[in-house]
């Protein structure tokens, strides 16, 4: 699987921060500098040449050595480009040149699912909570030579005085009446108490089925897929059994509940059921919750806009959708070079059936990215 690429030289027009010269790196990292190359030089509208080297593990001398023109979307598709060059400089040799690019595809996968196992870090914040501050117990270890002593921070405590409270002396008799005086008001209070509470459970009883009831109820028509007498029984979980629904995929169940409970939600997961790319992008007002926000990502690429999915993959951060980008632009551009290659003269008919055939497939893998 290992393989690695490195630039040699670099036209002084371009950028040179995006590579170190002569510095070895994997295919998938090499791939993407020189997509990142090629839009920097389209964004300044500059232009020149990288020259590239491969070398396979444990080979001093480079595998394929050539030039790369950037400014002309060469930069987006490494392994296409090394092909059909290959293919022009030696046509006589295409089975070695087949066994090439299978390494390098080979690598440039593994390389992208070493990437994609280096999941992003996510910061936690805590809230600030004002606290009681701790005294720290000063430890009866010595502490070892040549390391200073932690300063002992003591928390200062202020001395209140204690106030006496007056003492009040009352008489027998003063104290029964008012001990029978607070034993009555006690006895109204909780009669009081237990008249209300008897009241409150005698109408909710009348008015409200209990929640376990509720519970049971809904549990059972979800388990018979009678979603919309689920809603009925909880409307405030519209939303809940409509993502059960996109989980389970299907897609008549979900016409029929979003007919009965319309929501935005429910339009926008229909038209990512059916694969109407056009139509999500419409819907981009439902509430986007992680895997929305993927899908409205993915549709945008699926129309053809790789700047908006690229600007949506910005707060998304998946690394799927990073690749998805890079093979959509890598096999766009395998069509471009393919379809001006047929228009060539001089080809033989087994060059044209070869290129017409390589044109086909890239197109259907295009139309099928990101689908499987």
């Amino acid at each position: 699987m290992g393989m690695t690429i490195q630039i040699t030289d670099i036209s002084p027009s371009l950028p040179s921060s995006v590579f170190k010269c002569n510095h070895p790196y994997s295919i998938y990292e090499g791939a993407q500098r020189l997509t990142l190359l090629e839009e920097r030089a389209q964004e300044t509208q500059t232009a020149g040449k990288v020259t590239i080297q491969i070398f396979e593990d444990n080979e001093s001398e480079a595998t394929y050595h050539d030039d790369m023109y950037i400014g002309e979307d060469n930069g987006y598709a490494l392994i296409s480009y090394v092909e059909e060059r290959l293919k022009v400089l030696f046509p006589e040799n295409e089975g070695d040149i087949a066994i090439l690019i299978e390494k390098l595809t080979d690598a440039y996968t593994y390389d992208t699912r070493q990437t994609e196992m280096i999941e992003p870090t996510v910061q936690v914040v805590q809230e600030h909570v004002e606290a009681e501050p701790i005294i720290p117990v000063t430890s009866t270890k010595e502490t070892p030579k040549g390391t200073k002593k932690p300063v002992e921070v003591r928390q200062s405590v202020k001395q209140t005085r204690k106030v006496q409270r007056p003492s009040i002396r009352l008489s027998r008799k003063k104290v029964g009446i008012v001990l029978g005086t607070a034993l009555g008001v006690l006895l109204i209070t909780i009669a009081i108490i237990f008249s209300v509470a008897a009241y409150q459970s005698k109408s909710l009883a009348e008015e409200e089925p209990p929640n376990e009831a509720v519970q049971q109820k809904y549990a059972a028509f979800i388990r018979d897929k009678k979603y919309t007498d689920a809603a009925k029984t909880s409307p405030e979980r519209v939303l809940e059994i409509e993502n059960l629904i996109v989980e389970q995929g299907d897609i008549a169940a979900l016409r029929t509940f979003q007919a009965a409970y319309p929501t935005t939600e429910g339009a926008f997961d229909i038209a990512c059921l059916e694969k109407r790319w056009d139509k999500v992008i419409t819907y981009q007002k439902a509430e986007q919750t992680k895997e929305r926000q993927y899908m409205l990502a993915f549709s945008y690429l699926k129309v053809g806009n790789v700047g908006e999915a690229e600007k949506r993959n910005v707060a998304l951060k998946s690394n799927t959708m990073k690749k998805l980008i890079s093979d959509y632009r890598i096999l766009t551009n395998n069509i471009a070079i393919s379809e001006s290659n047929l228009k060539k003269a001089g080809l033989s008919v087994a060059e044209k059936q070869s290129i017409a055939s390589n044109l086909k497939e890239y197109k259907a893998q295009l139309e099928t990215l990101g689908e499987e």
